[in-house]
């Protein structure tokens, strides 16, 4: 084969390598993208699981409430006032969370 030849093959060699470079840039770019989007939602997705654990672990209250004639929840228990009470929690973190420095027996 003559030297013009070798150089054409050599021309046509680097269109296709460049043409297959292009082609694997473009799928990368894409495929990319397509991965970005789906962690995007995997991420949003921990992140509300996230959110959900720590409500779960934020300290309890006991709230008091009053309905409309204006008679608390924890009325029944004034008959009680000035009793001695302890408060025992079972040994797990979330009863001794709710319970805070009240419990016993730690």
């Amino acid at each position: 084969m003559s030297v013009e030849t070798w150089k054409s093959i050599a021309d046509w060699f680097t269109i296709l390598f460049i043409a297959a470079t292009l082609v694997s840039g473009s799928a990368a770019l894409i495929l990319g993208d397509r991965i970005n989007e789906k962690q995007k939602v995997e991420i949003e997705e921990l992140r509300q699981k996230n959110l959900e654990l720590e409500k779960s672990t934020l300290p309890r209250l006991i709230a008091i409430k009053s309905d409309k004639e204006g008679k608390s929840n924890i009325d029944s228990l004034r008959k009680f006032a000035g009793m001695r009470v302890e408060i025992e929690c079972l040994p797990d973190a979330e009863p001794r969370m709710a319970a805070g420095p009240t419990c016993i027996g730690s």
